[in-house]
Parts: structure tokens; C-alpha cells; sequence
């Protein structure tokens, strides 16, 4: 087995994996772009400090971005499962997914082409905007404890996906072993 280098040594993502294994793939920590991979540990670890467990579901509302391939990996990272909504769903396909499936925390764009999601998730949960962020407590949508939103401006009750960060990596280190 070998790592190979790619031809630009400036590009994270131009290293070439030859003959990995499952196992060794699995254990191998990647960059995301312009970030480094301590920014992947940090939402890890924040998820985590948010009070998601192994196996928890969160789901990602939005079109591919650097913050869904973000999410990605730390969910993975720490054993939570990434539960992926099709950007393209209305309100009564949003509420039997996130039930359906028991999602804790949701991740949404704010909005995408003619989808103004967050008024959508507020029309669904209108106890978000009188809760504290990470405490939701929504009469339609019983496991939904926590939101996050891409983008947009500040809303009452939701937590924004750049605050999402923590310095300490003590629960990533904990998880891994």
C-alpha cells in the first residue's frame, strides 16, 4: 500500500490514494479545500459538545457546499449519521423525513433557488423562534431538538453553522479509540 503525491504540492486534495483498505481509509484524516483538517476535528467535536451521541441523525437541508462536505466528514468522524434531505422537498415531504427517520438537528441552507427553507422549518416548528438555540421543543416535530442554518441573516433560535466550532478535541480523541 502507498500514498502517493499528486503533481501541485499547494493542493490538499491532489494526494492520490493507491490500494487502501477499508480499515486504513477509514483512519486516514483528509483536508477540505482550503481548510485544514483541525477545522473537521472542531465540528466534531462540537457536534458532539451539542449533546449528539453515536447514531444520532442530523440532516442536511441544502445544495452541495464546502459546509455539506464539512458535515460530512465530522458526522462521520464521530459516528453520527448524515441524513441527506432532497433540497427539492415541501413542507409536508420535510416533516415525515425528519420524523420518519428521527433526526436531532437539523442543518438548512437558507434558502435555495425558489425554497426559503428556514420559513419552511419555522412554518413546521414555530416554537423555533421562542427556544434557545440547541433547545428545541416542537409539537410537530418531537426529536427535532436543534437547528443550524447556512447563510442568511441571524434568526431567534437558530444556530448559525460558523459558530459551530470548538477548540477542545478531547471528545474527537475519546470517540476515535
Amino acid at each position: 500500500f502507498e500514498l502517493l503525491k499528486g503533481l501541485d504540492p499547494s493542493k490538499d486534495q491532489s494526494y492520490f490514494l493507491h490500494r487502501l483498505t477499508q480499515a486504513q481509509l477509514a483512519r486516514t484524516l483528509f483536508p477540505v479545500g482550503e481548510l485544514p483538517k483541525t477545522e473537521v476535528r472542531r465540528l466534531a467535536s462540537a457536534l458532539l459538545g451539542l449533546g449528539l451521541q453515536k447514531g444520532d441523525r442530523i440532516g442536511i437541508w441544502s445544495h452541495n457546499n464546502a459546509q455539506w462536505v464539512l458535515m460530512q466528514l465530522a458526522t462521520a468522524k464521530v459516528g453520527l449519521i448524515l441524513v441527506n434531505i432532497n433540497p427539492a422537498y415541501r413542507l409536508s415531504e420535510l416533516e415525515y423525513t425528519l420524523n420518519k427517520v428521527g433526526v436531532k438537528m437539523l442543518i438548512a441552507a437558507s434558502s435555495f433557488k425558489t425554497s426559503d427553507y428556514l420559513a419552511m422549518t419555522e412554518t413546521l416548528a414555530p416554537e423555533i423562534a421562542a427556544s434557545a438555540p440547541g433547545d428545541l421543543r416542537a409539537a410537530k416535530l418531537p426529536v427535532l431538538k436543534i437547528v443550524a442554518k447556512i447563510g442568511g441573516a441571524k434568526r431567534a433560535g437558530w444556530l448559525e453553522f460558523g459558530d459551530l466550532s470548538s477548540d477542545s478535541l478531547g471528545k474527537v480523541r475519546e470517540a476515535e479509540a
